[in-house]
């Protein structure tokens, strides 16, 4: 007998799973299949559920947005080693930036299928100062808006409802002088931005990282954008956002990254998975090989 778990965010999205959720479900059983669902109500839950569920359970299937999935993957990363297994997801969020990296489909029934008939993939999960993220750790402009934009915004306009609040980000672009320490290398000056990620895109823009992002290789991406002046910051982040960082490279650093130490003379609001990550004036960022499943 295969022991199922299925946790879900109701209020992810557009709120649409509860359409859905016969499909769903008659597509992960059979006769084969125990099937346990649990949804989320609050900040933390699939956190306790998935670290503290029996040994038995064979496989987790995730249905929510990048939130959603952050919980589930520090849930299974407080477990054991031996004792993690692999994960199932279904994008159910506004942006769904990690589940289009590893080409899942948006359509809730359709990747649904993935539990029962998807193949196992290893991949690299981070931590910022012990808290371990997916996809995406970043600071700096536009990544408030992932964070602020009220997920009722959210449900309405989708992906728009980012652009509309990141629109003002510009007017109030705060700096960071910084000392960054990365695999033997280091560089200061005043940031802007930085993201330090695994995925193909951010925030729905594609490319923003580059062209060669592996999901198991044991590095993420990094990119930070120097301090620039305020003629020139539109376009430098116009042609970040098109994936386009040669002309402005001046500004611009990109590099694959194990181990990032960052140290900032004031507290720096981080995003991290599109959820608030803290306020830290030193932040330590190292990335685990291969340490968690996902069916894909």
């Amino acid at each position: 007998m295969k022991h199922v778990l299925l946790i879900y965010n109701p209020f992810a999205g557009k709120k649409k799973i509860k359409d859905y959720l016969y499909d769903i479900v008659n597509n992960i059983v059979d006769d084969n299949t125990e099937l346990v669902i649990f949804p989320t109500h609050a900040r933390g839950d699939a956190v306790s559920r998935v670290a503290g569920m029996k040994d038995s359970v064979d496989l987790v299937i995730c249905s929510g947005g990048d939130g959603t999935l952050h919980e589930v993957v520090n849930g299974m990363m407080q477990r054991e080693e031996e004792k993690r297994v692999p994960i199932s997801y279904i994008p159910t969020g506004s942006t769904n930036d990690f589940g289009k990296s590893l080409n899942i489909s948006s359509n809730m029934v359709t990747a649904s299928s993935l539990a029962r008939f998807g193949t196992k993939f290893k991949i690299d999960v981070a931590s910022l100062n012990g808290k371990h993220f997916v996809y995406t750790a970043c600071f700096g402009v536009f990544t408030e808006t992932s964070y602020a934009t009220s997920q009722d915004l959210k449900n309405i306009l989708g992906h728009f409802a980012y652009i509309i609040n990141g629109a003002g980000e510009l007017t109030r672009v705060n700096k960071y002088e910084m000392k960054i320490e990365y695999d033997g290398q280091t560089i200061e000056g005043r940031f802007i931005f930085g993201a330090i990620c695994s995925t193909t895109q951010v925030g729905g823009f594609k490319g923003i990282m580059g062209k060669d992002v592996k999901f198991n290789d044991g590095y993420f991406e990094m990119l930070l954008i120097k301090d620039a002046p305020l003629t020139a910051l539109p376009s430098v982040i116009l042609d970040v956002a098109q994936g386009k960082t040669e002309k402005y490279n001046d500004y611009i650093v990109h590099a694959k990254v194990k181990d990032v130490r960052i140290i900032c003379n004031q507290p720096v609001p981080w995003c991290v998975d599109g959820e608030f990550g803290g306020e830290f004036k030193n932040a330590t960022i190292n990335v685990e090989q291969e340490a968690v499943t996902m069916m894909v």
